[in-house]
């Protein structure tokens, strides 16, 4: 797990884990309370933006683009996190990892998180981005 950002992701394992074990009631009864809330939001927000339920994405709420297209945008949760991880395996865990993996894991597969091939030049290029952001993130009073 240590390649994962640990502190959102292993908490979701762990209340999702939890509430299916046999001593779970309390966090399954929770985690439908959590679930119940987020779709009635959803459901919500998406009536008052486009008068439609976008019963599609049932935690989600999509938002028409200037140019278009449709956006979904959904809130983090064990359930979206779960629900994400059952529809896409693979982008649920690449979009966890540390930055220093995911650039590892792009350099090696020749391909980005969202699965688009790229070039060593370009995969060279958003690792050191990755990098970038990082420091730029863990040291924030030098670049103030």
């Amino acid at each position: 797990m240590h390649h994962f950002r640990p502190d959102w992701t292993e908490s979701n394992f762990r209340i999702l884990g939890r509430a299916l074990g046999p001593t779970g009631a309390v966090a399954r009864k929770q985690l439908a309370k959590l679930s119940i809330a987020i779709w009635l939001g959803a459901r919500i927000t998406n009536y008052l933006t486009s008068g439609q339920p976008h019963n599609e994405v049932p935690f989600g709420v999509a938002v028409k683009t200037d140019d278009g297209k449709e956006r979904v945008f959904t809130l983090r949760s064990p359930i979206t996190d779960a629900l994400h991880f059952a529809q896409d395996p693979r982008s649920f865990v690449l979009n966890r990892l540390s930055p220093a993996v995911k650039s590892g894991v792009e350099i090696a597969t020749g391909r980005d998180i969202r699965g688009r091939a790229v070039t060593p030049t370009d995969a060279t290029l958003n690792a050191i981005s990755n990098a970038h952001a990082n420091i730029r993130a863990g040291i924030p009073s030098l670049f103030q």
